[in-house]
């Protein structure tokens, strides 16, 4: 018997995001997500459930999981860099991966945390060296080059890539 089929996107680490199909009698999905928080996540949906209804409830699970994760990752660089920020948050930003304000407060992409682990360590290092350079000059490349030394290629990658980081 054939059942009318769902698709759903999750990620699969450093590949592209993968195409999952459940068909819609199923009144709940697992997802095994293998991505920087690689975990399994069950979300429940009801049989009438749309498409946004499951999205809505993975990307809320990501914005916890990511700020959590990005939290972790930015206090440990912190200490490496001998900076403070004064928050961390995540946000849903349209068209930027983070932001630091003059007030050392951080924010992220939550979409950054579906990237490869060392893309994340990228943007979480370029946000905390605006702590010690709120510019790009050659003072700041040269900053972010001494914790990530092939940080060219995190920045091509996330150019490349910005379209696939989505649930």
């Amino acid at each position: 018997m054939d059942f009318p089929v769902k698709t759903l996107w999750g990620h699969g680490g450093n590949s592209l995001p993968r195409r999952y199909e459940t068909p819609q009698m199923h009144v709940s999905l697992t997802l095994f997500l293998d991505c920087p928080i690689s975990t399994k996540k069950t979300v429940g949906v009801s049989k009438k459930s749309k498409d946004v209804d499951v999205r809505n409830a993975l990307v809320e699970w990501y914005e916890e999981h990511a700020l959590e994760r990005l939290t972790e990752k930015t206090n440990r660089y912190a200490g490496i860099m001998g900076v403070s920020p004064n928050s961390i948050s995540v946000r849903d930003y349209k068209s930027r991966w983070g932001s630091c304000s003059s007030k050392g407060e951080i924010s992220y992409n939550w979409r950054i945390i579906i990237a490869p682990h060392h893309i994340v360590d990228y943007v979480v290092v370029h946000e905390l060296c605006h702590m010690q350079h709120p510019n790009h000059s050659p003072a700041y490349w040269k900053s972010v080059k001494r914790e990530v030394s092939d940080y060219e290629i995190s920045r091509q990658w996330l150019k490349v890539h910005a379209d696939e980081l989505v649930v």
